[in-house]
């Protein structure tokens, strides 16, 4: 969906898929809550590193060499473009997710821990919410203040850790409420986002997509983003037995979600290479992506690693190219 967004997809599709980033950082809240060991902070957050940081320098490395080798250009080889998108700040583009998880991961630890010592799941959610509303109060009366300068700076950080932690603690409680409490709140958001959408559109004239709330996110962005997901989640039983049925499609779907991160590197560049209509750029680009992430995942797994000296060192090439 993600990729969908880059290949210039029609304003409608831009719009249905406009849940695709709250989703997947509510699916790492769901996992980390089910992978989580409670290993040493330090350890735990080196780990995040290697599997979140080195892979994109790793190919952002890759990519400005290339551009200085083949094809040199003032509009990525100079010093801010570099600089900017190595600390994920904008640069070259696209990096900019890499920001948020991490900075989700830095504070998911706690997170964790503060559910656990939540007694009530209702009461946790009462927390986030709290929260949150002091955030969009602050998103409010700060914005004017974070296009330039050290405030802008402030608000990469602010207002991207706040509500996406937030969502990533919504998605730690997810699997633990019941159904009719899950309709609940989908009945929720989804009116949340209605009765904003309609409220733009009679004060505009015509619908506002979500996208425009989107940096930094706000409620409207949100309530979308959340109704879908929990959505997804209410019908996620019934897509699964589907999915098994079709053993390849089955395959496909785990290698995606395995290699996630080097599938959505490797779009970067292609998206700027190819230019043809939506559906073939589409296409191509997600299946050259998903082809050359194959070819890496297989040599690593096959020639790279068994070459290796040691285990540590098979563990780590395996988490930072395959991950």
């Amino acid at each position: 969906m993600i990729v969908l967004a880059h290949v210039g997809a029609p304003n409608i599709f831009f719009q249905i898929r406009n849940f695709d980033v709250p989703l997947m950082v509510m699916v790492s809240g769901m996992s980390f809550g089910l992978a989580f060991k409670g290993e040493p902070f330090v350890q735990y957050l080196w780990k995040r590193i290697k599997r979140l940081v080195f892979p994109v320098w790793l190919f952002l490395t890759l990519f400005f060499v290339s551009v200085y080798l083949f094809k040199p250009s003032k509009d990525y080889l100079n010093w801010e473009i570099i600089f900017t998108s190595y600390f994920f700040i904008s640069g070259i583009g696209y990096v900019w997710i890499i920001r948020v998880f991490v900075l989700v991961a830095l504070v998911a630890p706690f997170i964790y821990s503060q559910s656990n010592k939540t007694k009530h799941d209702a009461l946790f959610l009462t927390q986030l919410v709290f929260i949150y509303v002091i955030y969009e109060i602050c998103r409010y009366i700060f914005l004017p203040y974070t296009y330039d300068g050290l405030g802008r700076y402030l608000s990469l950080i602010v207002f991207y850790l706040v509500p996406y932690s937030l969502l990533f603690a919504f998605g730690l409680t997810l699997p633990k409420l019941k159904m009719k409490f899950n309709i609940q709140l989908l009945l929720y958001f989804s009116l949340c986002f209605v009765s904003l959408a309609l409220y733009l559109w009679i004060t505009t004239g015509s619908f506002v997509s979500t996208q425009n709330y989107k940096y930094p996110p706000s409620i409207y962005y949100f309530s979308y983003a959340i109704a879908v997901t929990l959505f997804l989640w209410l019908v996620g039983d019934s897509l699964l037995v589907t999915i098994e049925k079709y053993k390849r499609l089955n395959r496909i779907i785990i290698f995606v979600a395995h290699n996630s991160i080097w599938i959505y590197l490797w779009h970067i560049p292609l998206v700027k290479i190819i230019h043809l209509n939506f559906f073939f750029n589409y296409l191509l680009v997600f299946s050259i992506a998903l082809m050359i992430t194959f070819m890496q995942v297989s040599l690593v797994t096959n020639i790279l690693i068994p070459a290796l000296p040691n285990d540590k060192m098979k563990k780590n090439a395996k988490m930072i190219l395959t991950g």
